[in-house]
């Protein structure tokens, strides 16, 4: 990965360096994003859950913000990985094209998996749990129910269309799986935001008016675009 690549996506760029490090962030969140305008510069803070991921061990499952929390964490999975920071990363990222912040918005851990269930769907969660041989709790399973996969493009409306662009879309889409596996590292996921189409600049514009009104927008045209001088 070349430097003008990370530079481009300093939030991926910073989960790429601390999991090369051997590091899980476990708590990203919008929250734990610093923005200095003056030095164009953004931070990943807050590293009190961090710990440093070692292949076949068994983590706590009682970490992150309860809104960008894993799959992996809801069904107590726990031997997760870095694929978790990620998939709190599509969380924000959806909130931010879609205009819906918190993307996922359960009212505790067990509502969380049902809003999630009802985005993804129930026959790819159980393929999901069925691969990690995971038996939910049966009350659990009832209060989940069953629920189709619903189109990314059931959330685009006029508000967000110029945000929820199909590059964007695919961008979510690759980073909210249930699977771990199957989601991209922070370097793959920079890779893929290189093959973002340049927008027209009446475009970029509008997010920036729309960034200074709502920090988190600010947020995404920094992890698509970074920060330029």
């Amino acid at each position: 990965m070349s430097l003008h690549v990370s530079c481009r996506f300093p939030y991926l760029h910073a989960l790429d360096y601390c999991h090369s490090q051997g590091i899980m962030h476990r708590d990203v969140k919008p929250h734990n994003v610093m923005i200095d305008h003056s030095q164009r510069k953004l931070r990943l803070i807050d590293w009190g859950l961090a710990e440093f991921y070692h292949p076949g061990k068994e983590y706590n499952v009682r970490v992150a913000s309860r809104y960008f929390k894993g799959p992996e964490l809801l069904v107590d999975l726990q031997d997760y990985d870095y694929s978790l920071d990620l998939w709190s990363l599509g969380c924000m990222f959806a909130g931010m094209i879609f205009r819906k912040e918190p993307f996922f918005y359960g009212h505790d851990n067990y509502d969380q998996l049902v809003k999630i269930a009802r985005v993804l769907g129930t026959d790819e969660l159980n393929t999901y749990l069925n691969k990690y041989r995971i038996e939910l709790d049966p009350h659990f399973a009832a209060l989940i129910g069953r629920h189709s996969r619903k189109p990314w493009q059931r959330f685009i409306n006029v508000e967000n269309q110029h945000l929820a662009v199909p590059e964007a879309v695919d961008f979510v889409d690759k980073l909210l799986r249930y699977d771990h596996q199957e989601r991209p590292t922070a370097k793959e996921a920079m890779l893929v935001l290189i093959t973002f189409q340049p927008i027209h600049t009446s475009i970029q514009l509008e997010m920036l008016k729309v960034a200074e009104r709502v920090h988190i927008e600010l947020l995404m045209l920094v992890v698509i675009y970074g920060v330029r001088s």
